[in-house]
């Protein structure tokens, strides 16, 4: 018995079949900037929250 293609079983979808590749410059330089930007992000909400307070 062949086994069809069903669209709707999210089996055919799991992360584990994906092939592994190097990562590329773009996606080394997101990795690498990730933990700054979050500090940077967190400071501007701090600082818009103490704002709103203010109002």
């Amino acid at each position: 018995m062949t086994k069809s293609f069903d669209p709707l079983d999210m089996n055919n979808y799991r992360i584990e079949q994906l092939s592994i590749r190097p990562k590329s410059g773009f996606e080394r330089w997101i990795v690498h900037s990730g933990f700054p930007l979050a500090i940077i992000e967190r400071r501007i909400v701090k600082v818009r929250q103490d704002e709103y307070r203010q109002i």
